[in-house]
């Protein structure tokens, strides 16, 4: 009986509201206004003569008074004010109103620069800037209408009424599945705030989203982008990242568009890039854009907010490993906004367990003896790091934007020592400084062109000193080592995006750029010979750069070339990429291009009792040539509303790449020039669920070295791992996230035939490794885990934000060799030296803990 009753009931409410429900099409004002005042039995006042101008074309429903005369007069410039049954309609031109805020994706939180806004009664409207903030003011009525308009998305009709009363809000467009954008995109990429697809195949991560979605302690950056396939860090490290088979110093780095020469604290093993004060960070693992320059590798290009705000916000933090401030503040209101923040290491005030991990993997065997232990609590006391950085916005209006950003970073590292049984006293001394400021202006000039020029200056500055003595002599040292590398560099950019139509972009400019790096190495020594060693070197190069973007039905094409004069050398470099959109789930993907760098990095002169790799910059010249790199790749990817899975293959060649470019336990110690070869496949497989998300990541890669002295014979590379595999686990329930992560890999290569060989100079005799059959064997592979917890809330109701994880890694304590060597123990009078073997193995089982408060 019910269920009759139920659908009864159903249709008879149907009916009722289509008998109310009437479509019209050019309807005078008058008779809907008659007809309002029958079916609510009020009294409208108007002028006949005033509301006959009008005709009304829509629904109207007769379900709320208020609602439907805001309907019938949302077209028009009549007003009305309401005293009990008594309506007066008026003719009212509205007042200035100031609308304001920021367009973006429903579905991501992009932002969409340049969307359109309208006044529906007058059609007056603006524009959007690059960063979709929109700021203008309008004539209008509280019962006028706006309508928000972007290609490839729904347009969304906003009541003034309903807009001014909020501040600068961000409205939200829905994307129309009917439509495909100039790039075909796949958003929520791996996780929440990662679109995958933009420009030259680009992946862009929104750090604050990513931040509340992904959970390790430390929350850095470069290892955060590590999530991605293609990209990791073979000895744990957070800033030595290889991208696809690539060396560090092969991949470019931006804050801001200009370049950080030296990216991580504590030789490397943590970024030097504060995560709190990151926007976004686009990354190109393969072909990337022609403006990019000077690297053939991978791109991670990192940007601050360039939001206005409008009242003090900010953020301060502990970690295992470092304390953190960041403010935002408004200097004059929607106008010029201020960003400063700071990082400062905690290893002078509390024992960091991140620290002394770290400085086990680092230091193991340094002194050339493996029945030597080290001090690892004094190793990590001794290290002193930070960074520090701020932004200016100035934004006059909506088509002009002018930022400025510096960047500082500093690290010291001291060690002293004292063997009392052999009088000897050693100090080494490690001082690392980075810095930059980069200038950006950029103008609208209405929706066709886009201009930006930009401005950097950047430095590194990097010294190494060793000295050894007896103890007595306290000041006065036998022997003194000291490395020093400079690199400065002046960079100005000037280029247009020029919107032709509305599905194809050409970017062009030009771009200057001058390098002068130094080197200088003394040995100072009382038994032996000083050797004093200087280089300076400069190099200025003209670039002329323009990338066509366009997207045909099913078929997106971008294709771009970089024309380059370096000093008297001059080189072109083509690149493109081409996505075929097969259906809604399928896209198949291609890219191809010429790359050249300029600058690059030769690892350990010899003198780094340290053991570590120690990176010293050099610029292409007689001694080294440019390196240049050809990059091919091909895949396709599958995505719905579960399942992800991407496949791409690739290859690259390097041509100018020597044995001091790779390390030195190769036994390959002359500067031999050589070529590599890299190709493999890079695998994403990604499942979703309610609450819970996995994704497994796998590579398979071949990386092989030719040098002209080896008589062309072809060997593995040292950063040749041939398997790696990584599983997460993530889940996320109300204010609780959790995440297991379990890696694969497979061994590194390393020369395992050696043998001693003795030769006489001057009387005297000497010992040296002879190395055979190179990098012919492997290290053994293993399996580590990570488990990850962490909460999010707000402190006692108020506006305090905060947010606690804690990680731990190598759950299980796995011992994984990832670098292999052989050293010469010391001589004992006259004894012959004999050959000592050492594993380094990556970090131990250590914990994070993350602690931030937000507002």
């Amino acid at each position: 009986m019910v269920k009759p009753i139920l659908i009864a009931s159903i249709i008879l409410s149907t009916n009722f509201l289509y008998c109310q429900m009437r479509v019209y099409e050019e309807e005078p004002l008058t008779t809907l206004l008659q007809r309002i005042e029958s079916e609510y039995e009020v009294i409208l006042n108007y002028s006949e003569e005033k509301m006959s101008e009008f005709r009304y074309t829509g629904e109207l429903y007769m379900t709320s008074l208020d609602h439907d005369l805001a309907q019938v007069l949302k077209n028009t410039a009549i007003n009305y004010e309401r005293t009990n049954d008594n309506i007066l309609l008026y003719h009212d031109e509205g007042q200035p109103i100031r609308l304001c805020g920021y367009i973006k994706d429903a579905a991501t939180t992009e932002v969409l620069p340049f969307a359109t806004v309208r006044l529906m009664r007058t059609n007056t409207g603006s524009t959007a800037d690059h960063e979709s903030y929109l700021d203008f003011s309008v004539k209008a009525s509280q019962f006028d209408q706006v309508v928000i308009e972007y290609l490839g998305y729904l347009p969304k009709t906003v009541f003034i009424k309903d807009w001014k009363g909020k501040e600068c809000p961000d409205i939200y467009l829905d994307a129309n599945p009917n439509m495909l954008n100039l790039d075909i995109v796949i958003k929520d990429y791996i996780l929440q705030g990662i679109v995958s697809g933009r420009g030259f195949n680009s992946t862009e991560v929104n750090f604050e989203t990513i931040e509340s979605d992904y959970i390790p302690a430390q929350h850095d950056v470069l290892n955060t982008v590590q999530l991605l396939p293609g990209i990791t860090s073979q000895d744990g490290s957070a800033s030595r990242l290889q991208i696809r088979g690539s060396l560090p110093d092969h991949n470019l780095i931006l804050w801001e568009g200009a370049p950080l020469y030296n990216s991580g604290h504590f030789f490397g093993m943590l970024s030097s890039i504060n995560p709190y004060t990151i926007d976004r960070v686009r990354v190109h693992k393969g072909v990337f854009n022609p403006d990019y320059a000077d690297r053939i590798g991978g791109i991670i290009d990192l940007s601050l907010s360039d939001q206005i705000v409008d009242k003090v916000t900010g953020s301060f933090g502990i970690t295992t490993t470092e304390g953190s401030i960041r403010l935002r503040l408004p200097l004059i209101r929607n106008t010029l906004s201020l960003e400063v923040a700071g990082r400062q290491a905690l290893s002078e005030v509390v024992e960091s367990p991140l620290l002394l991990s770290f400085a086990d993997q680092l230091f193991q065997n340094r002194l050339s003896n493996e029945e030597e232990e080290i001090d690892r609590e004094s190793l990590s006391e001794d290290v002193s790091f930070g960074d520090y950085n701020g932004k200016l916005i100035f934004q006059p209006g909506n088509r002009v934007k002018f930022t400025s950003s510096f960047y500082l970073s500093n690290d010291q590292f001291e060690y002293e020592e004292s063997e009392e049984d052999e009088n000897l006293n050693r100090s080494d001394n490690v001082t690392i400084n980075s810095g930059l400021l980069a200038n950006n202006l950029e103008i609208s000039l209405g929706e066709k062109h886009h201009l930006k020029l930009h401005q950097h200056y950047s430095n590194y500055t990097s010294s190494y000193n060793f000295a050894l003595g007896e103890i007595e002599q306290e000041e006065d040292f036998d022997e003194v080592r000291i490395l020093d590398n400079v690199v400065e560099e002046f960079n100005i950019k000037i280029s247009d995006e020029w919107k032709i139509g509305k599905q194809s972009v050409l970017n062009y400019g030009y771009e200057y750029d001058d390098k002068t790096v130094g080197s200088s190495y003394e040995e100072i020594s009382t038994f032996e010979k000083d050797i004093i060693e200087s280089e300076d070197q400069r190099g200025r190069s003209h670039n002329f750069f323009a990338e066509y973007g366009g997207h045909f039905n099913t078929f997106s094409l971008h294709a771009g070339v970089r024309a380059s004069t370096y000093n008297q050398l001059f080189r072109i470099a083509p690149r493109i990429l081409a996505r075929y959109h097969v259906n809604s789930k399928i896209d198949v993907k291609a890219s191809a291009g010429l790359f050249n760098q300029y600058i690059s990095q030769r690892l350990d002169l010899g003198i780094n009792d340290f053991n570590i790799d120690y990176p010293i910059w050099v610029l292409a010249n007689d001694d080294f040539d440019p390196l240049s790199s050809s990059k091919l790749a091909i895949g396709t990817v599958y995505s719905d509303r579960k399942w992800l899975f991407d496949i791409e293959g690739y290859f690259q060649n390097v041509e100018g790449i020597t044995t001091v470019h790779t390390r030195p336990d190769s036994g390959l110690q002359d500067e031999i020039l050589g070529n590599t070869l890299q190709f493999g496949v890079n695998v994403l497989l990604q499942r979703k669920w309610e609450y819970f998300r996995m994704w497994a990541n796998y590579t398979l890669s071949n990386n092989t070295v030719e040098f002209e002295s080896l008589d062309d014979m072809r060997i593995p590379a040292l950063n040749d791992q041939r398997h790696r595999f990584s599983l997460v686990q993530q889940v996320n329930y109300k204010q609780w996230s959790a995440s297991f992560t379990t890696v694969g890999f497979s061994g590194l290569p390393y020369t395992s035939d050696v043998a001693l060989e003795a030769f006489t100079e001057e009387d005297e005799d000497f010992y040296e490794i002879l190395y055979t059959d190179l990098n012919s064997s492997r290290l053994d592979g293993d399996l580590r885990c990570n488990l990850g917890l962490g909460h999010r809330g707000v402190l006692w109701n108020s506006k305090l934000q905060y947010q606690v994880n804690f990680q731990i890694i190598n759950l299980f304590d796995a011992q994984s060799p990832y670098q292999k060597y052989h050293f010469l123990a010391d001589l004992d009078d006259d004894e012959v030296p004999s050959i000592l073997t050492a594993e380094k193995d990556l970090t131990r089982r250590t914990f994070q803990l993350m602690i931030k408060f937000n507002w």
